[in-house]
């Protein structure tokens, strides 16, 4: 299985440091379940900028729940009256 390391998805990507873990907080081994893909995929497409991540104080690559519902193309927010 091919990695990405780290240290290549620093401040040039879509990552930026991030102190508190939530439960809106996924991990890119959940984050490519939910998504569907390898984990590969998933830090390829932060590291084009394509799915913005969060990195931890302890350094681990976090994503939010949001973004991930992004990414699936969910509605986020206050739902639309029906007309």
């Amino acid at each position: 299985m091919w990695t990405i390391p780290l240290a290549e998805l620093g401040e040039c990507s879509g990552v930026r440091p991030f102190a508190p873990t939530s439960e809106d907080e996924i991990s890119i081994t959940d984050a490519s379940q939910i998504l569907g893909l390898e984990p590969f995929n998933v830090y390829s497409l932060i590291q084009r900028r394509k799915l913005n991540a969060d990195r931890t104080l302890s350094g681990e690559l976090v994503i939010q729940r949001t973004e991930i519902d992004r990414a699936l193309g969910k509605r986020v927010g206050p739902e639309m009256p029906e007309t």
